[in-house]
């Protein structure tokens, strides 16, 4: 009577995982997509409050900015590079390369803001 009860336990149990598993497989693009995207609008927003409005891009051995462009360019650039990764995981079979390519992306507006920020200070 009790090993039928751990039996039945143990078959519930399983169920509950494997439903579970299979919803998280199923859904897994809007998992990993939704963290990437609150975070490159959240650099987004801070780029736009902190960055000045010419952004230096290439700096030169003189210790000066060789091409600048203007802070919208850097701003929705950079976005637009991380939402153009997110489409191409939402489309692609394989999910995990072009998230991790997402994540390196939103590295770019993070590093224009320290390059800028430390060269004119």
């Amino acid at each position: 009577m009790q090993a039928q009860k751990v039996k039945g336990y143990a078959a519930d149990f399983s169920r509950i995982v494997s439903t579970t598993w299979a919803f998280l497989f199923k859904y897994r693009k809007i998992f990993l997509a939704v963290p990437v995207v609150i975070a490159a609008i959240y650099l987004a927003m801070r780029g736009l409050a902190q960055l000045p409005d010419a952004v230096g891009v290439i700096l030169n051995t003189q210790g000066m900015f060789s091409v600048s462009i203007s802070k919208g360019t850097a701003v929705w650039g950079s976005f637009g590079i991380t939402m153009l990764c997110v489409a191409l995981m939402c489309l692609s079979r394989k999910v995990l390369y072009p998230w991790l390519v997402s994540w390196f992306s939103l590295a770019l507006p993070i590093l224009l803001m320290a390059l800028n920020y430390f060269v004119h200070m």
